[in-house]
């Protein structure tokens, strides 16, 4: 199929970069990759950070985040942490931020001078933990997305926005490329579609956070954390006739009680609309934030179970114990038996690939804007299991291709085996050759073919 020659190296060549996220299990991976292949011809890259417990951003980002595993290699290209710093230094402005506020937690003075001076918004904050409070997931993922669009509005810049395959929910049979993302959800066709919509879903969830704050306020439940708050100081050999004491359990009796009902809300809603959590729940619902904003240009990128690294920063870097790294380990210690099906699917990809990926589509929106979904594609066979999750990819451009969900749990496959057919497999020959060859460290021109019509698989 004809093409037109699109080389990464100069598509980012000058270009300055707003990037949120650069804590997270991704986003140290993709920024990281994003400077040790690119850090010489990019101009600037602004770095957003909410400082957390660290005195500032500044020091969390420099004292801390840059001293960790994936930025080694960029030590070891600089002549170790001095050199690596000083080059540190040099491309990255760190901001202090929090995308759960309006222009992302930046003064809005700071944000307003960025515009003209930033040619896109790489943003892979969000929060993963499946089943949090509805009122904590909806601010991350949906509220925070929402911040995220407003001041890509206001600085007339386009976004690249870190998503899910799994937004697809709970869903059988094929999910097409182009099918709307706003107004989607799991069930549709199951339950009439009327009652669901964006705003309508957000003031909902709304007045549910608020009718549970206001039931934790209840006398009698008040009394009820009382008696516990008293057990539990006992418990812990405290004097429960310490006022300060006292009062300071209770509100924590409280606050459990209020997280609880809210993680059960989030769960129910998911549920209810055919998502099989509240992070893939709020998640859709944020990608509705962005197709559903007019003159928005954005690319939605949509990995599934992101896993430990391929080849960067080293083979088999990973964090935390999660996903598949607790039954790696069992097999390591001598376990022989673990779960499986014979249909079932792990859906895993290397976390270098989906920066790789990242950096492809960063580069590729920044010089032909658009509004478009990339996705892990793969198809293969849909099943309704109430642990399923979904592999959905849909490009807005008018594509008609389509890939059926896999269920999540189920048999161990090779990470590097299924990172290879993922990028055989990714939106563009384009794409798939710059994801896998950025994740390998090379620098390439690649070839665009119109999607159009194609078929992933």
């Amino acid at each position: 199929m004809a093409g037109t020659e699109f080389d990464v190296t100069a598509a980012l060549t000058g270009r300055r970069l707003l990037f949120a996220g650069a804590t997270g299990f991704v986003g140290k991976v993709s920024l990281s990759m994003l400077l040790h292949r690119y850090g010489e011809e990019l101009d600037k890259i602004w770095v957003l950070v909410r400082k957390g417990s660290a005195p500032s951003a500044q020091a969390r980002f420099f004292d801390k985040i840059i001293l960790s595993e994936p930025f080694e290699p960029l030590r070891e290209k600089y002549g170790g942490e001095a050199g690596a710093r000083a080059f540190f230094e040099k491309k990255c402005t760190v901001i202090d931020g929090d995308v759960t506020d309006p222009w992302l937690g930046m003064d809005e003075a700071l944000a307003r001078s960025l515009k003209g001076q930033c040619d896109v918004l790489v943003n892979c904050a969000g929060l993963v933990s499946f089943n949090p409070s509805l009122e904590v997931g909806l601010n991350v993922n949906t509220y925070g997305t929402r911040h995220a669009v407003n001041l890509c509005l206001e600085l007339d810049m386009p976004l690249v926005h870190m998503s899910t395959a799994f937004v697809a929910g709970n869903k059988n049979g094929v999910v097409w490329e182009d099918e709307e993302i706003v107004g989607y959800f799991p069930k549709r066709g199951e339950i009439d579609g009327r009652d669901f919509s964006l705003e309508q879903e957000l003031k909902d969830c709304e007045k549910v956070v608020a009718r549970w704050r206001e039931t934790a306020d209840d006398k009698a439940l008040a009394s009820t954390f009382r008696e516990k708050a008293k057990e539990r100081l006992t418990h812990e050999g405290r004097d429960s006739a310490d006022e300060k004491a006292m009062r300071l359990a209770i509100g924590r009796e409280r606050k459990l009680w209020l997280s609880t009902r809210l993680i059960e809300a989030g769960m129910e809603r998911a549920a209810h609309w055919g998502w099989p959590n509240t992070y893939t729940y709020t998640k859709s619902l944020g990608e509705q934030v962005i197709a559903s904003t007019p003159n928005l240009r954005y690319a939605l990128v949509r990995p599934s179970i992101v896993e430990s690294a391929m080849r960067y920063p080293f083979p088999g870097w990973n964090e935390g114990f999660t996903t598949s790294a607790p039954l790696s380990y069992a097999v390591m210690k001598g376990q022989r038996r673990v779960p499986a099906g014979e249909k079932t699917i792990l859906d895993m990809i290397p976390v270098d690939l989906v920066a790789g990926s990242l950096i492809a589509i960063t580069a590729d929106i920044i010089k032909t804007p658009r509004r478009r979904v990339y996705s892990r594609p793969r198809a293969t066979r849909a099943r309704s299991t109430p642990s399923a999750r979904s592999s959905w990819c849909r490009s807005t451009g008018g594509a008609t291709t389509a890939t059926r969900r896999a269920t999540a749990s189920g048999t161990i496959c090779s990470a590097a085996s299924k990172a290879a057919r993922w990028a055989r497999a990714s939106s563009t020959p384009s794409l798939r050759r710059c994801s896998a060859r950025a994740a390998s460290g090379s620098k390439i021109s690649s070839r665009h073919s119109s999607p159009s019509g194609a078929r992933r698989g």
